[in-house]
């Protein structure tokens, strides 16, 4: 495959990996979660304020997403991790996760029993 076909290929494939992209991040992210808990964190601010650290936020949220997209493939290879490897290591960050909530203990302190 020439660089030609190669980039046009990229290009024709970018738009459905974008959205399957951010139907796949959208969940995880929680935008509507993340409501509340921004608007108790910055009772105190403006309208002003708010806006512009919500704006700022975004913006960079998005630089770093499509920096990932296009440059993560070579920050993974320079330190030597492949994809497949990455999986399992989230999956086992994962799975240890669900399995401290299974299997926890609740810790109530002297003061509340």
């Amino acid at each position: 495959m020439t660089s030609a076909n190669a980039l046009g290929h990229f290009l024709r494939t970018l738009s459905g990996s974008a959205v399957a992209t951010f139907l796949a991040l959208f969940p995880i992210v929680d935008p509507f979660g993340g409501i509340p808990v921004f608007f108790t964190m910055t009772s105190s601010w403006t309208p002003r304020d708010r806006y512009r650290t919500a704006l700022k936020t975004g913006v960079w949220v998005f630089v770093i997403l499509v920096t990932f997209l296009f440059f993560g493939r070579f920050v993974l290879h320079f330190f030597g991790i492949s994809l497949p490897v990455l999986k399992i290591a989230g999956g086992l960050i994962v799975a240890n996760t669900a399995w401290g909530m299974v299997t926890s203990h609740a810790r109530i302190s002297p003061e509340e029993s």
